[in-house]
């Protein structure tokens, strides 16, 4: 991330919040318990965790119906702690 060097407050606190959310989205893809169930015989990398997602994302049409039953579903992430990864 590049250092903005802003005197704005907003903006920075918008630059301090971004790496905490990625870091806490990459702990919940990492160690949850979705890709768990989905992938039980691991996906190996992250790198293959990507292309996986960009190639889900390139072959599965969005619509509006779809993203409207994704958005109200209900769902819950665990963290696994026998985890040895």
């Amino acid at each position: 991330m590049v250092n903005t060097k802003t005197t704005n407050p907003i903006y920075a606190r918008i630059f301090y919040l971004q790496p905490q959310i990625a870091h806490a989205i990459e702990q919940l893809i990492t160690k949850g318990s979705l890709l768990r169930k989905a992938f039980p015989q691991r996906l190996g990398s992250v790198r293959n965790l990507a292309f996986r997602l960009l190639e889900a994302f390139r072959n599965t049409p969005l619509t509006k119906a779809l993203l409207n039953e994704f958005a109200h579903s209900r769902f819950q992430i665990r963290f696994c702690p026998n985890n040895t990864s």
